[in-house]
């Protein structure tokens, strides 16, 4: 162990420093303790506090010290990007700085923020893939759960073995979680198509929040480099699914969506012409060349996507999509839209009618909200 490593902390985050940074010296400090430093014998310094403030101003305090220490910034996981560059304006000095932003279901991430700083030239991230699937009241469809899984499982075993599936139960209050957990048991116990870099796992929401719970879920919680959502009824075709997956790692766009409009089978004429309008009056709050927000299939980088996880609203409830794609556009995120196939499935929780009424209120909701965003 050639380096060491000084921790500041406030202690609210209640990170366990020494049981995760076991290959490095450390030495944790009290935030409110330190006043000045006269001199740093370490190669690193870790700050975990809530303040930002306090946080820029401790960074001071080392960087007077040496002007370039490295300093890896503990923050939550829904810091915005203007706090982030906040940090970036206001700390002194020559250094790198990096931020790291604290899940509690994934300690080890700030070993890998150590090792980028301190071993560069040894350190490698796997490119990890999480397929997100939100389910509600799946109980009488759940076959059609059972299908996709079983081509999701075919994907992740010939080509994406890096992938980690995740049900997202939107507060379901039918046999859903049972139904599900008995698919997950199946599959654990017949393990040889997931090997260490993957795996599935279940988190229920205590109520219904209309799908917008489960992405910020979803962004708050998961650990990932590539984040797929997708419906669960076995709507969308794994192949296009690949073709969209292939297309974001090709590095040219942050997110890529589908649009099943003009593909969907088995669509009702009343579901055409709703979707038609609200391809027209939603075309204003999307990136250039988008008209589909709402096509249950959308994949993003983490890059992406931790920027946009701050300013999303869980009331939005199915215009969450909207309100993403919406706050892509004003942060002028990539976006990259290609047609999918699509068949509309009988047993949608999805009321036409109330449900674009709520989806039109929602449009003007998101353009006060946002209004002020750059």
């Amino acid at each position: 162990m050639d380096s060491k490593i000084f921790i500041i902390t406030d202690g609210k985050r209640n990170i366990p420093y020494k049981d995760i940074i076991t290959f490095y010296d450390i030495d944790t400090f009290d935030l409110e303790e330190l006043n000045f430093i006269k001199e740093l014998s370490y190669s690193l310094v870790i700050i975990d506090a809530n303040s930002s403030l306090k946080c820029i101003s401790v960074a001071n305090i080392i960087r007077l010290s040496n002007m370039w220490m490295p300093i890896l910034i503990v923050v939550d996981a829904k810091t915005s990007l203007k706090t982030e560059l906040e940090y970036l304006n206001n700390i002194k000095g020559l250094g790198q700085i990096k931020l790291l932003r604290w899940k509690d279901k994934y300690p080890y991430e700030i070993v890998d923020g150590i090792q980028s700083i301190l071993k560069p030239m040894y350190f490698i991230k796997a490119s990890n893939i999480a397929v997100v699937i939100p389910i509600y009241n799946e109980a009488t469809r759940i076959n059609y759960v059972y299908d996709f899984i079983s081509k999701i499982k075919i994907m992740i075993e010939k080509g994406f073995t890096n992938a980690s599936i995740f049900f997202l139960n939107d507060g379901s209050t039918d046999e859903t979680e049972e139904l599900v957990n008995k698919l997950l048991n199946h599959y654990k116990k017949n393990v040889e198509w997931i090997d260490d870099k993957a795996s599935i796992s279940y988190y229920k929401l205590s109520y219904n929040t209309r799908k917008a719970g489960t992405y910020i879920e979803a962004l708050s919680h998961i650990r990932a480099d590539t984040i797929i959502f997708v419906d669960s009824d076995d709507s969308f075709k794994i192949d296009d699914i690949v073709l969209m997956l292939n297309t974001i790692k090709l590095g040219y766009y942050d997110i890529v969506i589908g649009t099943k409009d003009k593909t969907a089978e088995d669509r009702s004429v009343i579901r055409k012409f709703v979707s038609f309008f609200k391809r027209i009056i939603t075309k204003p709050l999307l990136p250039g060349k988008i008209d589909d927000s709402q096509t249950g299939l959308k994949i993003m980088n983490w890059n992406c996507a931790k920027y946009i996880l701050p300013y999303l609203h869980e009331d939005m409830q199915l215009a969450i999509d909207l309100e993403m794609l919406y706050i892509a556009k004003k942060l002028n995120f990539r976006v990259f839209q290609l047609p999918v196939r699509c068949t509309d499935r009988e047993g949608s929780h999805v009321n036409v009618v109330k449900d674009s009424l709520k989806f039109i209120k929602s449009i003007f909701k998101i353009k006060k909200l946002h209004k002020n965003m750059r």
